[in-house]
């Protein structure tokens, strides 16, 4: 009982989660963690070659040997959801972990630059938040700032913490993730069940850092970042964000991710790949299968460059949504074109959630999403544009004109369109365009278009062109005779 109490004490002083002798339970675990429900639970560590480990969980008891490498890992069956606060017990030899108030509930991993890394403290309403803070069900971590040029295990950041007016003001920049807690209010308070919010974001950061070397090589193009993930390390380095800051969680059973990054990657004209890349290799390392992945579209924004940068950022991220299972929200009604970091992110971790209680959770809408451009085709000189996600109809947010359509003829030339619904597509016309061939809508970077659907959720900007018409072949002359 002596050395019991022992191993606890040294539990709840030391981060590392270590035994006096270098038993160790991987740094992803802790007291007061939520484990996700209904998914087959990975644990693991280190310890003597040889040695007999054993958790033991909310009725269950499961064995592993530590190998040659002295790792070992050991697999829980899915549990149900629990409210209560269990004892998650680890055992090494002599040796006993004893970890606290420990949840069963929904797991999700909250990543990207600072407008997901942005703390509660720093939006739109926040400190009224954080003053009704107190949601004991809403466990949260975030990870600190840091890069490695290979794959690490150990975490730095916080514990595990019950949500709290306290734990909401921890974070790297104005609290806990904004975001992602909106996020996890949503889905708690549908779904009734434990939620457990990983942060681990880091402001001004591209993409590839947070990318898996070997995701680089599987898709066409990006060959060149996984040699550059061999180089100094730095945080724009190719992978180095993704070894410090993500593969130390990896393969805690998580239910998703959310992700909300761009705005280092304007210009990129291969952002699509690279997303590509982010999602499968996270993935592949997680050895979950296609788990959820949903993301932000970029709001509204003055860069005082190219207009049009951001709008084919844009069309990039909408084109990512071929990624199985992902999804993506649009915001361009909620940004500020003078504000890199719009306040309002609330209605951001709405959308996101919104997603996931439709596509993951089974959640019942008409629409889940705003319009995303479907179709179009030309009808004598306007443009008939269809859209999915316009189940619930299409209207004008604020009952005016609908804004941002234009429309161009044969010589490119975009002229300001006129844009009426009718049913569930938008016509659209100018008088200065007889032969309309090509159509855009909200195709510049401080755009805030009107367009929504039923459900008030704003449409993605898009680009269309006419197909150019098939030559027709004309039937062979007949032959002509000589004499």
């Amino acid at each position: 009982m002596a050395l019991r109490l022992f191993s606890l004490v040294f539990f709840l002083l030391c981060p590392v989660l270590a035994s006096a002798t270098g038993f160790k339970l991987a740094h992803a675990f802790g007291g007061g963690m939520v484990l996700q429900r209904e998914h087959p639970i990975p644990v693991w560590g280190e310890a003597e070659t040889g040695t007999l480990v054993t958790v033991s969980f909310a009725g269950q008891k499961k064995t592993a040997e530590a190998d040659t490498k002295g790792e070992w890992k050991l697999t829980l069956d899915p549990l149900p959801a629990s409210s209560e606060g269990r004892t998650f017990v680890v055992s090494g030899g002599d040796e006993v972990l004893e970890l606290k108030d420990v949840l069963v509930g929904e797991v999700w991993v909250c990543s990207g630059q600072s407008n997901m890394e942005m703390g509660i403290r720093k939006v739109e309403k926040g400190r009224e938040e954080i003053s009704k803070g107190n949601y004991p069900l809403i466990r949260l971590r975030y990870l600190r700032r840091f890069t490695a040029d290979t794959r690490q295990t150990q975490i730095r950041g916080s514990e595990w913490t019950a949500c709290s007016p306290e734990s909401l003001q921890r974070g790297p920049w104005g609290g806990f993730t904004a975001v992602g807690f909106y996020f996890g209010l949503a889905l708690h308070n549908e779904l009734k069940v434990p939620v457990g919010i990983i942060q681990s974001a880091w402001g001004g950061t591209r993409i590839e850092p947070w990318t898996a070397t070997e995701a680089f090589l599987k898709v066409r193009g990006l060959e060149k970042y996984a040699e550059q993930a061999k180089r100094a390390s730095k945080a724009g380095k190719p992978s180095a964000l993704y070894n410090a800051m993500i593969h130390p969680l990896i393969p805690y059973a998580i239910r998703g991710a959310i992700w909300y990054q761009g705005e280092a990657n304007m210009g990129d004209t291969d952002y699509t790949e690279k997303m590509h890349a982010l999602v499968q290799g996270w993935r592949t390392a997680w050895g979950q299968g296609d788990f959820p992945f949903y993301y932000v579209q970029l709001a509204p924004f003055i860069y005082k460059k190219n207009p049009e940068t951001l709008a084919e950022l844009w069309e990039q991220q909408t084109a990512a949504l071929a990624i199985p299972n992902t999804g993506m929200a649009i915001i361009n009604d909620i940004g500020n074109i003078r504000d890199i970091h719009p306040a309002n992110k609330h209605d951001v971790g709405a959308r996101l959630a919104r997603l996931a209680l439709s596509r993951t959770y089974g959640v019942k809408f008409t629409d889940d999403s705003g319009p995303i451009f479907k179709t179009a085709r030309v009808d004598g000189g306007k443009v008939i544009v269809e859209f999915n996600y316009a189940a619930s109809g299409l209207a004008s947010r604020d009952g005016n004109p609908l804004t941002h359509f234009k429309v161009a003829g044969a010589d490119g030339v975009f002229h300001d369109a006129q844009a009426t619904i009718v049913g569930n597509t938008v016509e659209v016309l100018s008088p200065e365009v007889s032969d309309a061939r090509q159509v855009r809508f909200a195709w510049r970077e401080d755009a805030g278009p009107n367009l929504v659907n039923g459900e008030k959720l704003p449409a993605s900007a898009f680009r269309w062109t006419a197909p150019v018409p098939e030559p027709v072949a004309l039937p062979p002359s007949a032959p002509t005779e000589t004499k």
